[in-house]
Formats: structure tokens, C-alpha cells, sequence
């Protein structure tokens, strides 16, 4: 890209954050994007969220969300919950989603019941 002069914007480091194999690399992009001033939004932490190799590294993408101030989804917590892989990890995911006021609905409210 840059021998054609282009310059990588967020959508670009979106999709490549889709395909990084290991949290080192989400770190090291996520690193380039804060040195290029490129703009780091919901689907960049989102994405990061689900590329993480564990709960603990997912967790990590979300404190950045909330350091940025990036109002998470319900798609936030459903990533983080396909992440968890015990009881205590879904409930923080719910305590997490309480406090973040995201709009519950009958979906959640089966997919926790499911998880227990």
C-alpha cells in the first residue's frame, strides 16, 4: 500500500485485525494505528474482542473500549461471551453489560439462562 502512496484508514486495519493469529499482533496494530493517527472504533474493538485468543485478552480489547469511551453493543457482550468458558466468565460479562445500560432483551436473557 504505501509504495502506491496510500494510506491505511480504519476499515483497513479493521480487516486486517480479522486476520491476526495472535494478541501480539492486535497489540502491535492496534500501536500503529494510535502512532498514524488512525481512528480506532466499535467494529476496531469489536473485531479485536473476537480475534482474542483468550477470556483474559478479550477483557483487555474491552478495558480499551471503555478507556476510549466507545459505547459497547450487544454484540460487545455476545463476543465476550463466546470468550468465556466458565460460569464466573458469563457473569462477569453480565455485570459488565449492567453497568454498560445496553438495552437487554429476550435473546440475552435465554442465551444466560442456557449458560448457567
Amino acid at each position: 500500500m504505501r509504495r502506491f502512496g496510500a494510506r491505511p484508514n480504519t476499515q483497513t486495519y479493521n480487516a486486517i485485525f480479522a486476520l491476526a493469529e495472535r494478541d501480539e499482533e492486535g497489540a502491535s496494530l492496534m500501536l500503529e494505528m494510535k502512532e498514524k493517527n488512525v481512528e480506532v472504533n466499535l467494529v476496531t474493538i469489536n473485531t479485536l474482542i473476537s480475534c482474542a485468543s483468550s477470556f483474559a485478552g478479550a477483557l483487555q480489547c474491552f478495558g480499551e473500549l471503555q478507556e476510549r469511551r466507545i459505547a459497547p453493543t450487544i454484540n460487545t457482550f455476545i463476543t465476550l461471551l463466546k470468550k468465556a468458558n466458565s460460569s464466573e466468565q458469563v457473569l462477569l460479562v453480565n455485570k459488565l453489560l449492567g453497568e454498560a445500560r445496553v438495552e437487554k432483551n429476550n435473546n440475552w436473557d435465554r442465551m444466560l439462562a442456557q449458560n448457567r
